[in-house]
């Protein structure tokens, strides 16, 4: 990212040793405004893409201006196509808080805990914030671990903006991420569907189902949805996972997060129209990570608002984790009783963020873990031997 306009092309040199940056690629920029100030907050996003086999060391340097400055040189490890798969997962996570997720998710990829990371919405707080240097504040921090591990970002409410235009999402966190949706049959990068090896993971933009300026996205969302799902080969990847800001289930009562708007989510426009729990059990999604809502908790499998089980042996719903407490300021409190579906909420409100790790074919593992240790604040898995339909 660059902070004017640059006509030049953006490049980057890499090779399998720091002192012999042999090969070399170019790629796209694109400039846009930021929303609230429209003097002097032109940023420039680059993109580009090279090559890079499982478990190969690459280093790489990248230059926004034909090569006259470069980066520092940076290193990265193609991510493992076989199991076990660990990566992190996190929603609303900024760093002008008490106490942020960054460091520790950075020390948990120096360790080698997990290969790559999804922060499914809400980054920074804002993005958009002081003409867009709370962003640039962020991702300069988030280098610690976004330079040597591959990350997706999804969108959350905050990526709105003031006008509902998503400009921060679309170009300055998504761009590179343009190349996921063309090839997952989605025009957007606001929704689409990636697999890494046995895993397809996939994502959608809530808000159409919310915010009266984007309900238009909606209906082709989730045609879209309902199509890329029925192409999925479960055999080729039988983990089926979800990664949306807003959740579907949570607990909470003086606001709508977890009662009109989850609802909405489930079952659709009065009920009937693009509701995605029909989805979930068609398609037979294993587990739905979300945010949104500042706290910890997850569900028992869960359809129609009730539990089908009370255990995670070959479940008969999707098990939904809500992790959206990764560097917020303040938290969300449980202000209702606990839910027949509900397996475990955490009531210390600490930060914290997700580890999913897939064993095989039919055993996977979640954790939450304290955002100022890593330490295992919670625990559980799942065993699936009949990956498909519910």
């Amino acid at each position: 990212i660059s902070f004017e306009l640059i006509p030049f092309s953006s490049i980057i040199k890499y090779g399998e040793s720091n002192d012999q940056l042999i090969y070399s690629n170019t790629g796209t920029f694109l400039s846009y405004e930021n929303d609230y100030c429209k003097t002097n907050s032109t940023r420039s996003v680059h993109s580009v893409s090279f090559d890079i086999l499982p478990n190969q060391l690459i280093y790489y340097k990248v230059s926004s201006n034909d090569g006259v400055t470069w980066s520092d040189i940076y290193q990265t490890i193609g991510i493992n196509r076989e199991y076990p798969q660990s990566l992190a997962l996190w929603g609303d996570m900024g760093i002008n808080c008490e106490l942020s997720s960054v460091s520790q998710i950075a020390s948990d990829l120096n360790n080698n805990y997990h290969s790559y990371a999804i922060h499914f919405g809400d980054t920074a707080y804002n993005m958009h914030d002081e003409c867009g240097k709370v962003g640039d504040d962020f991702l300069n921090a988030a280098m610690v671990y976004s330079t040597s591990s591959p990350i997706v970002y999804t969108n959350g409410n905050h990526e709105s903006g003031p006008y509902k235009r998503y400009h921060e999402y679309i170009y300055r966190l998504a761009d590179g991420q343009n190349d996921l949706a063309e090839a997952s049959g989605s025009n957007n990068n606001r929704y689409f569907l990636w697999s890494v090896g046995p895993i397809t993971f996939f994502t959608i933009d809530p808000d159409a189902w919310i915010y009266p300026p984007v309900y238009d996205l909606a209906k082709p969302q989730y045609e879209w949805l309902d199509s890329a799902l029925a192409k999925v080969n479960r055999t080729e990847t039988p983990w089926l996972i979800g990664t949306v800001h807003r959740a579907m289930y949570c607990t909470k009562t003086y606001d709508r997060e977890c009662n009109g708007e989850a609802l909405t989510l489930r079952y659709g426009f009065r009920k009937e129209q693009y509701g995605l729990e029909s989805l979930f059990q068609k398609y037979g999604v294993d587990i739905y990570f979300s945010g949104h809502t500042h706290h910890y908790e997850r569900t028992w499998p869960v359809r129609d608002g009730a539990a089908t089980q009370y255990d995670y042996i070959n479940p008969k719903a999707t098990v939904h984790i809500q992790s959206g407490i990764a560097g917020v300021d303040g938290y969300d409190s449980f202000d209702a009783p606990q839910q027949s579906w509900e397996a475990f909420r955490d009531l210390t409100f600490s930060p914290s963020y997700s580890r999913l790790v897939i064993y095989n074919d039919t055993h996977a593992t979640v954790q939450q873990l304290f955002s100022n240790n890593g330490s295992v604040l919670d625990e559980f898995t799942i065993i699936q031997n009949f990956h498909g339909e519910f």
